[in-house]
């Protein structure tokens, strides 16, 4: 397994102070540039389904959001007016909008999605269906790509249901990944159990990788323009690409990374260990993310990158 040396960010500390880290992305631009979201409150989060996360929510419990956005210039911290839900995603909207949403629907709150602006005031609120399992938007913020995991896929709601789906800013829904197969007669590719990993670099590109056969397919401008097959990894939560390449998180069986050639008829595979400086293991976590070629990597206080055709 050959060893890569990750590439060291920054110190969650040196940006959130004490607060409680509620939810990582990055934004598709050239630069690197991730956005964190803080809560004053410890987040309990509807999706974990905890006894006290569920009674925190049917009291109207108040929570104190920052937003944070670093680049390697500098770091910006937006505060939030307080709200009454904990939210498990944070995306930037384009300039100067920010989305906060929730995986599960909370029977009070039906709307899952919240956007604020610039001033930390909430200006809009959409719906995405129950059971999110991940959510990226594209540079501009125009359109918002959400997937879902299984217990949204067979459940009794539309949106849900589509395994993969495209909002409009406005929280209409513009692409729906099963609809797309059977109109387009994609007999020969399975429909979405639950979709494990999404990658939107921009705004033409959507990769998505899925259970039950993990292919890995590539929308181009809300067309599947092509398909892998075996790739030699199943269970991954996440993966960096680009055209030639890409980079799995660990598999159900796998430890560590785990390389596709994807120009080649055939997907060789070579096994990744990422680690730091010192040569200590850097492991995927559930906090671990990927957008386009870069692949983040949380460990402790301190956050990590490593990114195709730079670092591999």
């Amino acid at each position: 397994m050959r060893k890569v040396e990750a590439r060291h960010l920054f110190r969650f500390s040196d940006l959130i102070g004490d607060r409680h880290l509620a939810a990582i992305s990055t934004i598709p631009e050239p630069e690197l540039s991730v956005v964190i979201l803080s809560s004053k409150e410890k987040p309990y989060g509807w999706v974990r389904n905890t006894e006290d996360g569920l009674q925190k929510a049917k009291l109207g419990w108040t929570y104190h959001y920052q937003v944070h956005h670093w680049t390697r210039r500098d770091c910006s911290t937006l505060n939030l007016v307080e709200t009454g839900r904990d939210f498990d995603y944070v995306e930037r909207l384009g300039v100067g909008e920010w989305l906060l949403a929730g995986s599960r629907i909370i029977p009070q709150q039906k709307r899952n999605a919240v956007v604020f602006n610039d001033k930390g005031r909430q200006i809009d609120s959409l719906f995405f269906s129950d059971a999110v399992r991940s959510i990226q938007a594209t540079s501009e913020g125009n359109f918002i790509w959400v997937s879902y995991f299984d217990e949204g896929v067979f459940s009794e709601y539309d949106l849900s249901s589509e395994g993969l789906v495209c909002f409009n800013r406005n929280g209409e829904p513009v692409y729906r990944y099963h609809t797309q197969l059977r109109e387009n007669n994609c007999f020969a590719l399975d429909q979405i159990s639950d979709c494990y990993a999404l990658n939107v670099p921009n705004d033409q590109d959507v990769w998505v990788y899925y259970y039950p056969s993990f292919p890995l397919v590539k929308i181009q401008n809300g067309t599947i323009r092509k398909v892998w097959h075996d790739l030699g990894i199943a269970g991954s939560k996440l993966f960096a690409v680009t055209e030639e390449r890409a980079l799995f998180g660990r598999g159900y069986h796998e430890e560590g990374l785990y390389l596709v050639t994807l120009s080649q008829e055939r997907c060789p595979g070579e096994k990744i260990r990422s680690v730091d400086y010192q040569g200590n293991d850097i492991p995927i976590t559930q906090r671990s993310f990927a957008r386009g070629a870069r692949l983040y990597l949380p460990r402790g206080d301190d956050l990590f990158v490593l990114e195709l055709d730079y670092d591999l």
